[in-house]
């Protein structure tokens, strides 16, 4: 299995997830898949460093049209596999660990004194967006946390939502602009060790 195909594989485990969660909970009214929170004015809030908006996975709705609760989806499964190494391009190297689509977490090594945020909160906010309804997934990434140092490394937690996988690849290359000479794609308990 190559990496595009385990990719696939990992956002499916999410994806699904998200489907059956919405199922179940949509007895007796209705489910608004992945909006954004939004201040009293309707814009998304943001909040952090990185200034970022947030997706929720779920809110139900009752049959009169209130909101009744938030749902968090959690990816009960994971896809094992051996770490996958490669050179991404502009040399830099990334390793790939078992991880969850929805609990991504990611370990930058080799970072400039000022690393340029810009080209991954721009990759951020362009999979945020969506043309969706709510009714169903809109292939939208939900969070991203701030950036953290661990000694001379920077961690940071990814939920991918529902974006697609190519996703995945926009990551990496927004990562390499950031100035990031190895990067470590695992879980987040593993990629934020010192």
């Amino acid at each position: 299995m190559n990496l595009g195909q385990l990719i696939e594989k990992i956002r499916g485990l999410t994806v699904d997830a998200l489907r059956a969660a919405a199922a179940e909970h949509a007895d007796g009214g209705s489910v608004i898949y992945e909006p954004a929170l939004r201040g009293a004015d309707g814009k998304p809030v943001t909040d952090g460093a990185l200034a970022l908006p947030t997706r929720v996975d779920l809110v139900v709705v009752a049959a009169d049209g209130t909101a009744q609760e938030s749902v968090t989806v959690d990816s009960k499964r994971m896809v094992t596999f051996e770490p996958v190494s490669l050179e991404w391009d502009g040399g830099m190297d990334v390793q790939v660990e078992p991880f969850q689509w929805d609990w991504c977490g990611l370990r930058l090594e080799g970072l400039p004194d000022s690393p340029k945020w810009t080209a991954l909160t721009a990759w951020f906010l362009r999979r945020f967006e969506s043309e969706g309804d709510g009714s169903d997934l809109s292939g939208v990434v939900h969070f991203l946390g701030d950036p953290s140092a661990h000694g001379d490394a920077v961690a940071l937690t990814l939920d991918f939502g529902s974006a697609p996988a190519d996703a995945f690849g926009e990551l990496l290359q927004a990562l390499s602009e950031t100035g990031a000479r190895r990067v470590l794609v695992g879980r987040p308990s593993t990629t934020a060790t010192d």
